[in-house]
């Protein structure tokens, strides 16, 4: 049975608060209120040539057609693919989140403009994957299976997920977990020096604050290089973890919330695991992939720590942090 956190009295206040919350996002990146976006001109040669792509976006460009009397209306589609793509995080952070407005606020100041705003196949493809917790858990293969299949009709990338089921079913030892995480981030400074002759110490300090790059632009970079390990996202990932962890004795019990635990290192993982080794766009595209599931780590941080007070000046820092990136982002 799945873990729902909020209470059924609340239930549908949070329903229509974020359904006006969708409404409004979708309505931003259909009318493109913050800049064309890196994908656009992607977008362009799809919907009014001839360019290749995903089985449910050829159905979308014909019922777009169907709907616009001939016309191809680049702004349905993205009014369509964001809410969908938001609607699909709502659904994750009900089902999952113990805060339900946390994880949302932290989600659409930052990846929204990745997704929804950006990638918006990607947007979809993922949001179908991103409620696969349970199937993993259970190891409910062939569901799960449909799911990634279905998933891949709107991004191919969802294929990802394959891979990422089994080691969710392999790396069930917490510790493993946790141990995991660390050598891939001391095997990325450890090939640093191996591949481009840097010292340790000058790999370690250049860029130490480096940007949450998935915003800069609101698209892919061109290269890595003005990136180091210390990217404040996915640094952050491993230090949540490891506190977490080191205080706990351990993470939460319930299958569905270590398995979270588990989807949100990818990110860090495989960011550490590609960084030296010159696939840019590869470390960008599939790092980002799964940094919505840290968003449910820290509303579940939250509520297990008891000395809140303390968590005030972080909570400050990050909000600060989001909004220079959003401004520099957007404006």
């Amino acid at each position: 049975m799945k873990i729902i956190y909020i209470s059924k009295k609340h239930f549908l206040d949070y329903i229509l608060f974020f359904f006006i919350l969708a409404i409004f996002f979708a309505l931003a990146s259909s009318f493109r209120m913050f800049g064309k976006g890196a994908d656009y001109n992607g977008y362009l040669a799809i919907f009014y040539g001839e360019e290749s792509t995903e089985p449910a976006f050829r159905i979308l460009k014909v019922l777009n057609q169907f709907i616009n009397r001939e016309q191809v209306t680049l702004c349905f589609v993205y009014f369509v693919c964001a809410f969908v793509g938001l609607y699909l995080k709502g659904s994750l952070y009900i089902q999952y989140s113990n805060n339900f407005l946390l994880s949302i606020f932290l989600y659409l100041p930052t990846i929204y403009f990745l997704h929804e705003y950006t990638q918006i196949r990607a947007a979809i493809g993922l949001g179908i994957c991103y409620l696969s917790v349970d199937e993993i858990n259970k190891r409910q293969f062939k569901r799960f299976l449909v799911r990634v299949l279905f998933a891949m009709c709107f991004h191919y990338s969802s294929i990802i997920m394959i891979p990422v089921y089994f080691y969710c079913n392999l790396f069930k030892k917490q510790k493993r977990y946790i141990q995991i995480l660390w050598i891939s981030f001391i095997s990325c400074v450890l090939l640093s020096k191996f591949l481009h002759g840097q010292s340790v110490l000058i790999f370690l300090g250049s860029s130490f604050y480096s940007k949450l790059f998935f915003l800069e632009k609101l698209g892919a970079l061109q290269n890595m290089n003005g990136f180091s390990v210390f990217n404040v996202c996915y640094f952050l990932i491993l230090i949540l973890n490891t506190i977490y962890y080191a205080l706990y004795h351990g993470f939460l019990r319930q299958d569905s919330d270590f398995t979270i635990f588990q989807l949100s290192s990818l990110s860090a993982i495989m960011f550490y695991v590609f960084f030296n080794l010159g696939f840019h766009v590869v470390t960008f595209r599939l790092s980002e992939f799964f940094i919505p599931f840290l968003f449910i780590v820290i509303a579940k941080i939250t509520v297990k720590f008891k000395e809140k007070i303390l968590l005030a000046p972080f909570v400050f820092v990050i909000l600060l942090y989001y909004m220079r990136t959003f401004a520099k982002a957007v404006l």
